[in-house]
């Protein structure tokens, strides 16, 4: 079981790092805490959704384009802060359960690159989006809070930025295809490594 968070909150650091270090308990995990699966799910529902959005930006304009560029932007801020607690919640208290003996050392490398790349894309695609659209002088909408740094007006930084961010999709949309296929050909194999996430 995952350490209670109720250590999180108490002055008893000594109890807390004995529970996170028990290896009867490390060999019992059989899949990722709660809070992590739930922000897994989260950040993918809000990633198909901004693929989406951006898909329909050509198709759309005027008022929609508006409404539709807002939900883009908070969504946006949104995958960032979320990534920032997942960040800090896989670098302190979340515990990684073992992978079975189907997985080769070669597996587990190829899986450790893939999801340092996600992790990298997940943050650059905001961040770049936020900084582009800060130094073009547009709003960074947050849910009707404006997050755009006071910055002065730089298009040709912006450019770039922005030039990242649309390359950046293409390498997220790759990596999260990859991780789809991944997950089916090891259920085809009968290896439940999706269980770990659900």
């Amino acid at each position: 079981m995952f350490p209670p968070l109720s250590l999180l909150f108490k002055n008893d650091t000594v109890s807390l790092l004995k529970t996170l270090s028990d290896p009867i308990m490390s060999a019992a995990i059989k899949k990722y805490d709660s809070f992590t699966r739930t922000l897994h799910w989260l950040i993918a529902l809000i990633i198909f959704t901004m693929i989406g959005l951006g898909i329909s930006f050509g198709y759309v304009q005027g008022t929609t384009f508006s409404t539709l560029m807002f939900i883009h932007k908070s969504l946006g801020m949104t995958v960032l802060f979320l990534m920032l607690i997942r960040f800090f919640w896989r670098l302190t208290f979340m515990r990684v359960p073992p992978h079975g003996p189907h997985f080769s050392p070669t597996n587990i490398k190829i899986a450790h690159i893939a999801h340092t790349l996600l992790y990298l894309c997940l943050f650059i695609q905001p961040v770049t989006g936020w900084l582009g659209s800060s130094l073009l002088g547009y709003p960074v909408p947050f849910w009707g809070i404006n997050l755009a740094l006071p910055l002065s007006l730089q298009p040709e930084v912006a450019t770039w930025m922005l030039d990242v961010h649309g390359v950046t999709v293409w390498v997220l949309s790759g990596l999260i295809l990859l991780h789809i296929l991944g997950v089916i050909i090891h259920t085809c194999k009968k290896e439940k490594i999706i269980q770990r996430m659900l």
